[in-house]
């Protein structure tokens, strides 16, 4: 690529959500997020479980998007 910088998309899906509040994976996503904040070839989309919200936020220099996830029990795992 001749003077042009390739961004790296990476998608984190199955995480209830950043910041980390739930333990391990969150931790983890929330941290990985943190590491890389500052590298401008890699950009970090993710997914945040919601029960009533919609759109996007900032955190950590990843775009977070919520998802609109049904009060519908232990299900709402399996449904997301």
């Amino acid at each position: 690529m001749s003077g042009v910088s390739a961004v790296q998309h990476v998608f984190v899906v199955g995480s209830k959500g950043i910041p980390g509040s739930y333990g391990g994976y969150e931790t983890f996503v929330d941290r990985l997020t943190e590491y890389h904040e500052g590298e401008p070839g890699l950009r970090y989309h993710v997914a945040c479980k919601s029960l009533s919200e919609s759109g996007e936020f900032s955190y950590h220099n990843a775009r977070c998007f919520r998802v609109r996830v049904p009060q519908i029990g232990p299900a709402q795992a399996i449904l997301v």
